[in-house]
């Protein structure tokens, strides 16, 4: 199948709808296929879950490939059993996306000056390994975050949160625990984490 005959359905949440919407059409013309988009009604697409998202999930006749939120990679298998096998999982970053179609992405190099302190987020970040997790923190300050924050999964307690935190606080990082569950919230702190969302 050439990329003209792909028509690529994309899946996300409120708040990213924006994003998805501009950096899709970019992507989508560079790589020459059409695309339709699922703006689900849930706020933070990180947050659906495979039994919530199939009882959302409306995949378009004309649709080859199916793109979900890429915190989902886990439960993918689960999603093709019990849906389709055109389903898939894209990058964790919506801003990554031009790189896993191999596009070219145009990176923004100075946001000038500013007084306000960027946060940023690392959703599900009890997922990633500990190599992974330091890259993408170390790469996110890079871009300008101010404060990387650990984004917990409900329901699946992080039990090494704590050394998490302190790995990033011995590389002189600024370190946010984003969770719903109490212990979490004071294992992080314990280990240096400076500021608490969620509570």
């Amino acid at each position: 199948m050439t990329a003209d005959e792909q028509h690529i359905h994309f899946v996300t949440g409120r708040l990213a709808e924006h994003a998805v919407r501009s950096i899709v059409a970019q992507v989508a013309e560079q790589q020459r296929f059409a695309y339709s988009i699922s703006v689900l009604p849930i706020t933070v697409a990180a947050l659906m879950t495979p039994r919530w998202l199939l009882r959302h999930l409306q995949i378009p006749d004309v649709a080859t490939r199916v793109l979900l939120p890429g915190h989902l990679l886990d439960d993918l298998q689960e999603l093709r059993q019990a849906s389709t096998d055109i389903v898939e999982c894209g990058p964790r970053d919506i801003r990554d996306l031009p790189l896993f179609f191999g596009a070219q992405s145009q990176p923004v190099t100075d946001y000038g000056p500013h007084s306000i302190e960027i946060i940023a987020e690392i959703n599900h970040a009890n997922r990633l390994s500990n190599e992974e997790l330091l890259t993408h923190a170390q790469r996110l300050v890079a871009e300008g975050a101010d404060t990387i924050d650990l984004g917990c999964t409900p329901g699946q307690r992080w039990t090494t949160v704590g050394e998490a935190v302190e790995r990033l606080v011995d590389l002189e990082l600024r370190v946010s625990i984003d969770s719903f569950d109490p212990w979490e919230v004071a294992q992080a702190c314990r280990a240096g984490a400076s500021l608490v969302l969620s509570v």
